[in-house]
């Protein structure tokens, strides 16, 4: 795409364009590299181009011809893979994942450009078309000035290889740039690299210089702005940028061995963006329009719009004139109508069942009011659920399109309204004063609060205090100082939104803190001075600010042996609306025998006689104690309790009062004991019988009961308790007394496996490898580890070498190679879904491969996806997620993060299944779109999409995101004229289903979803095991010898996330138990898929090549 001069045009006035010749060497506009010293050139400036607009019209390879795709394979790869090479050893680059690198490369020509020194590469006022990636050379960053003649410059920076330049938030440039050595360059498209940076910003906002912020940084005005634009202000959040989805999240990455914070990161974006980034707004469109994202103010316009013309249509009366005290109001509506209508239209056009409240409409209407979409009469700042008077601020004639055309706009206007009305709520109650917070308002900001990274650390109780005093700032402009260096301390901050400047006097700004990040609570845990000067960075900047709570410690020879925290409004009050007097005490710390003693004495006497729910901090204990306390060691502490005899003293010796207190607290300390043990088994249900020593513990206690019983009077209700656990171990060892089943047969589900619910019994039937590719099968168990596996193997194995030198290792459909540790269990559960294994000695691992044609399904058969409908499929789908999800324990998520083979009888076999389930159906969307014929490919497309909205209805949500993913992969998102061709409303239709995917406030829109949702449904198993590492790395297991019980608590609240969606599972997972399933039901179960992100790319640019002008 040319760009040609155009004085005067308003993008470009004179004082942005000129000829710089500085005496030490010479600037040039160039027409070509190997031209740019023709003065021809420079005599006809109204042609004049840059060297990268000339350079568009020549293609560089045959990428760029669309005559010449069949050579695209053999042609672009091997520059691709040179560029990848050069791209690694940058700095900053290292870390970078491939799929990423792939993501930049494909906005890219292909090639590295080389540019001669003193070629301007853009100048200050001319549209943004790339950002550039430099790979060698030097780069001059500059302002053309104003004041000191035409050749004169304002220096900015110059930049060195490794940097990533470019503008993202204004459509024209704000400042000149110019080659200052020879240099190499990789241009990417900009609109390719916003909408890439929209899905990576946490990777990629290290690595990546914008111009606005260089020039904002030097105190430089930026040139104004053509009016057709406007300038963009960084007021928005979450929908400001196209929804966040990843290309390639989970190929390869650490949930298949146990998840790895920064893979994770680097595969999904799953923490909140340091930078949000608006795009240009042309003109108002749909507010779902796939291809061009719209800022948030836009989008609540168009809502407003929507709305109105909804309401004028079903109930017109609401917008009338009125009179109240003597004063007319003209085209006014009562506030508590609003919600009502609002209330009703919601229930109509929802497809989970799930009724808002009108505190949470309330919160859409405020949202309306913040954009000025409505405003009160007497310009009230808030909305309120009363007989108070709004406006429309706009008034819009009555649609007259489809009804159903009407429905679907409607229902994506309330969805985008109950996905940010939550915000502001959190913002009006906040900016309430603390006395005037009603408990369901409070209720929205302990809410809000879990969501806050600086704050993850603290209890329940602590983040429900918060939630009374916790307070915000906003701040319109950057450079407002929040304290001075020295200053006394007084509130502790966080930054919820924007970001600002540590500065510290005699060196400057030291560091800057992004959204999520707190400072200031030095000064008040010390009660000393402010260390440094806290400035504004970004306009419209947003800051909470509080204090801590009060703790108990109790002593043992000077030593703290338990922690506990007092608070004086217990879990649950503030949800009921009631206020208690008294404080009760949680644990915070402890010694592990020390938390048991003081929960058996506080928790278990409250349950004696309901077992059917459980105290939340004694099941914090069962579901996290293997973490901090083995089985092993907490039943011989629980047999010490049981067997204790408490020394009871009195004024008088002589009576029965001794005895009787003695007798009785004996009996006490015995029904605690049997009391846990039953709320134990009913916590971990089937999985408390799988580790030997709890097994085995349920014989020894029922038979010191039995013995008691016959000596001590009052323990009936005991045994009768501790026959009932005795009874249920009985019945699952009956059914762990099953034969063993194949569950994966060669990588695939077996016919006849009644998978998933593997036990460690349980079989697969794998193929090994030998160097030169032949093969053989066995069969390996389920609890076998890669070290006993090796040992299977060596009557196969040709090779001389000892087992210490034998090695299996895993060859992905990518080349990658992984040599498994010894320890590693499940391995068949444990590989890629077309990755290989081989057994070979170590000095031969190098030169592993698969050969082509081994890393999944060529373009041709028959897809499924040809052979039922949508709503079949997704139907199916469903079932086998459910009964994936129902065999699935939580612990198996506890030793997933924490080891794999660190807690006996746990072995993540069904996690396993499930994840690897997950990456097959995200493969399988992008390998449906890319297999099919051109005449389908649309129908597919359109297909997918289709699947993903019903199984959002049906609550399959692992089919809904890994869908959503397999489509938003490079290899498909970047086939704009397949996506041209589907209909306004599948595009509407996923844009709100990418939506969900935006990982803005910790994921809350997704969270937001799966708080309406009813169980049982599948949740987001990858985002669940984001926040067990999240909570795991960045909190210590213990602090000062004591058991860290808030990191406890933290992960038994993930935990329990985990089994209520699994609530009223058994009559579903019934019906999928039936001996004969449906024809659909056994071909969902093995999908084809191509998980070689390599050759899904070269697959993409066959269907759609480059265009060599943009």
């Amino acid at each position: 795409m040319e760009r040609p001069f155009q004085q005067g045009n308003g993008h470009m006035s004179e004082s942005f364009v000129r000829f710089a010749d500085p005496p030490d060497h010479h600037h040039h506009r160039a027409n070509g590299y190997a031209a740019h010293h023709n003065p021809h050139q420079q005599q006809q400036p109204q042609h004049r181009t840059t060297a990268y607009q000339q350079q568009q019209q020549q293609p560089h390879c045959a990428l760029h011809n669309p005559d010449r795709s069949t050579a695209l394979r053999p042609s672009i790869i091997p520059a691709t893979d040179v560029l990848m090479r050069r791209m690694r050893r940058l700095p900053g680059f290292k870390d970078i994942p491939e799929t990423l690198l792939f993501g930049l490369l494909a906005g890219s020509n292909g090639s590295a450009d080389k540019l001669q020194e003193g070629v301007t590469l853009f100048e200050q006022g001319e549209r943004t078309g790339f950002w550039y990636l430099l790979l060698s050379g030097q780069v001059e960053v500059y302002l053309p000035s104003r004041t000191h003649g035409l050749d004169a410059t304002i220096p900015l920076n110059v930049l060195s290889a490794g940097s990533l330049f470019g503008e993202l938030e204004v459509p024209v440039h704000t400042c000149s740039a110019r080659t200052r050595k020879p240099s190499e360059f990789v241009r990417i498209a900009q609109s390719a690299f916003v909408n890439l940076y929209n899905k990576n910003a946490d990777i990629l906002h290290s690595i990546v210089l914008v111009m606005q912020d260089m020039v904002s940084e030097e105190k430089v005005p930026t040139p104004p702005l053509d009016g057709q634009y406007g300038m963009m202000s960084r007021q928005g959040f979450a929908g400001d940028i196209r929804p966040h989805a990843l290309n390639d999240p989970f190929s390869d990455n650490g949930y298949e061995r146990g998840v790895d914070v920064d893979q994770f990161g680097n595969d999904m974006e799953f923490t909140a963006c340091d930078r949000v980034a608006s795009l240009p707004q042309h003109e108002t469109q749909s507010i779902v329009e796939f291809t061009n994202s719209m800022g948030l103010y836009s989008r609540l316009q168009e809502v407003g719009r929507i709305l109105q013309r909804e309401m004028a249509t079903t109930d017109p009366k609401m917008n009338a004139d009125r009179t109240i005290q003597g004063r007319h109001y003209m085209s006014s509506m009562i506030g508590a109508e609003m919600v009502d209508w609002l209330l009703n239209a919601t229930l109509k056009t929802s497809t989970t069942g799930a009724a808002l409240s009108r505190f949470q409409v309330a919160g859409m209407w405020q949202a309306l009011l913040e954009s000025d979409v409505i405003a009160h009469v007497s310009n009230e700042q808030y909305f309120a659920d009363k007989q108070i008077l709004y406006k429309w601020t706009h008034q819009t004639r009555p649609m007259r399109d489809p009804v159903e055309d009407t429905t679907d706009e409607l229902t994506s206007a309330i969805f985008l309204l109950s996905t940010i009305g939550p915000d502001s709520l959190f913002r009006m109650i906040l900016s309430k004063c603390p006395s005037e917070r009603t408990p369901e308002e409070l209720e929205l900001v302990y809410e809000e609060l879990l969501h806050v990274k600086a704050l993850a650390h603290l209890s329940t109780m602590v983040k429900r205090e918060l939630a009374a005093v916790i307070g915000i700032e906003t701040h319109n402009n950057a450079g407002t100082v929040i304290f001075h260096q020295g200053d006394p301390g007084a509130c502790w901050y966080i930054i919820l939104r924007g970001a600002v400047d540590v500065s510290i006097r005699g060196k400057g700004v030291v560091c800057t803190l992004r959204e999520g990040d707190d400072f200031g609570k030095l000064a008040l845990v010390n009660e000393s001075k402010r260390a440094a000067t806290i400035i504004l960075r970004d306009d419209e900047a947003q800051i909470l600010r509080d204090v801590e709570a009060n703790t108990v410690r109790l002593k043992e020879h000077g030593q703290d042996v338990l922690v506990l925290e007092k608070v004086f409004t217990p879990r649950g009050a503030v949800v009921q609306g009631r206020q208690e007097s008294h404080c009760t005490y949680s644990v915070m710390a402890g010694l592990a025998e020390k938390m048991l003693e003081y929960l058996l004495e506080t928790r278990i006497d409250a349950q004696e006689e309901d077992v059917t729910s459980v105290n939340p901090t004694l099941q914090d204990f069962l579901l996290t104690h293997p973490i901090y306390m083995p089985t092993n060691i907490l039943c011989n502490s629980l047999k010490k309790y049981y067997t204790r005899h408490p020394m009871v003293t009195s004024i008088f010796p002589s009576t029965d009062v001794v005895i009787q207190e003695d007798t009785e607290q004996i009996l006490t300390a015995k029904r605690r004991v049997v009391t846990f043990v039953a709320l134990w088994v009913k916590t971990l249900g089937l999985h408390y019988f799988l580790d030997p020593s709890a097994n085995s513990f349920i014989e020894e206690l029922y038979c010191c009961v039995l013995e008691d019983a016959q000596t001590l009077p009052g323990m009936s209700p005991v045994l009768s308790r501790m026959k009932s656990c005795r009874e249920a171990r009985d019945r699952v060892m009956l059914s762990l007394s099953r034969h063993s089943q194949i569950v994966l047969d060669c990588g695939v589900y077996a016919p006849t496996s009644t998978a998933p619910h593997c036990l460690p019994i349980d079989t697969c039937r794998q193929v090994f490898r030998h160097p030169d590719a032949s093969t053989f099968v066995l069969t390996v168990r389920m609890d076998k580890r890669v070290a006993d596996v090796i040992e299977m193997c060596r009557p196969h194995i040709r090779s001389s070498a000892s087992q210490e030198m034998l090695v299996l290792t895993e060859v992905k459909s990518n080349g990658e190679r992984l040599v498994l540790a010894p320890n590693d269990i499940s391995l068949p559960t444990m590989l890629t879904l077309n990755g290989k294994l081989f057994v070979s000695a170590r000095e031969e691992v190098d030169h592993l491969m698969v050969h082509d044609g081994e890393n999944g399904p060529i373009p041709s058969g028959t897809s499924v996806l040809d052979l039922y409908g949508s709503a079949e499929l997704a139907t199916q789908l469903g079932f086998f997620h459910m009964e994936l999800f129902h065999a699935t324990n939580e612990l198996e998520t506890i030793a997933q993060v924490f080891g794999r083979d660190a807690f006996p009888g746990h072995i993540p076999s069904n996690l396993d299944l499930l994840l690897r389930r997950f990456n097959e159906v995200q493969y399988w969307a992008t390998t449906e779109v890319l297999v099919s014929p051109a005449p389908k490919r649309v129908q597919s497309l359109r297909k997918l999409i289709k699947i993903a909205h019903y199984s959002k209805q049906q609550g399959d949500l692992l089919s809904l995101f890994a869908i959503v993913l397999g489509l938003s992969n490079v290899a498909v998102s970047r086939l704009s004229m397949t996506w041209e061709k589907l209909p306004s409303r599948v595009k509407r239709m996923f844009s709100e289903l990418e939506s969900l995917l935006d990982p803005t406030r910790n994921h809350r829109a997704y969270r937001s979803l799966i708080a309406k949702m009813q169980p049982p449904f599948v949740p987001f198993i990858p985002l669940l095991l984001k926040d067990l590492t999240f909570i795991h790395e960045g909190n210590k297991t213990f602090f000062n010898g004591l058991v860290n019980f808030e990191k406890m608590h933290m992960i038994a609240n993930v935990i329990r996330t985990f089994k209520e969606c699994k609530a009223s599972a058994s009559g579903v997972t019934g019906i999928l138990h039936r001996d004969e399933k449906p024809d659909s039901q056994l071909h969902i179960r093995n999908l084809r898929v191509i998980d070689d992100q390599r050759r899904l790319l070269e697959m993409s640019y066959l269907i759609e090549p480059k265009m060599s002008k943009r």
